[in-house]
């Protein structure tokens, strides 16, 4: 497991995990989203399961929950967690792209 932090579009620092697939080239990459007043660390044992099948998986923490930064709980706009994905810098999480795919 490799741990990350991703910067949102508003300077944001959001806590990430990716955790590559057991022994061999992975079949897709699995990108799990928690729900609210939740955190990544509640789905671990999904992760392992997901991983040990040979799926890569990515998990972070949404803004104001878990370690991520922010107010907890809170968010000005649901904009700002789509913006999470599609912001225009600073290293994020990519559903679209996975390391094996050409």
């Amino acid at each position: 497991m490799t741990e990350m932090r991703i910067q949102t579009h508003d300077g944001l620092a959001l806590a990430a995990w990716r955790y590559p697939a057991e022994g061999r080239r992975a079949r897709a990459r699995v990108v799990l989203v928690h729900g609210y007043a939740e955190h990544m660390g509640r789905y671990t044992w999904l992760t392992e399961s997901l991983v040990a099948a040979g799926y890569d998986c990515d998990l972070f923490d949404l803004r104001g929950h878990g370690r991520s930064g922010g107010s907890r709980g809170h968010v000005a706009r649901f904009a700002d967690y789509w913006t999470t994905w599609t912001g225009s810098s600073g290293t994020r999480i990519r559903p679209d792209r996975h390391p094996n795919s050409s």
